[in-house]
């Protein structure tokens, strides 16, 4: 069965929120103090997000 629009954008947005939350809590500190100064430069994290994006496969999201 495929996904309607509306479910695809709420798993999007999860991955999103778990990828955040990964990088203020767990990655590790150099490369958080890396995604964090992008961040803050960038003003967000589109640019990794848009990368996440990419790298979901259904696989992954049934984990």
């Amino acid at each position: 069965m495929e996904e309607n629009e509306e479910e695809t954008k709420k798993r999007i947005r999860r991955k999103e929120k778990a990828f955040r939350e990964w990088v203020e809590h767990d990655a590790h500190p150099l490369l958080r103090e890396h995604l964090l100064r992008v961040r803050d430069h960038k003003g967000s994290l589109d640019p990794f997000l848009a990368d996440v994006r990419d790298m979901m496969t259904p696989e992954e999201d049934a984990k």
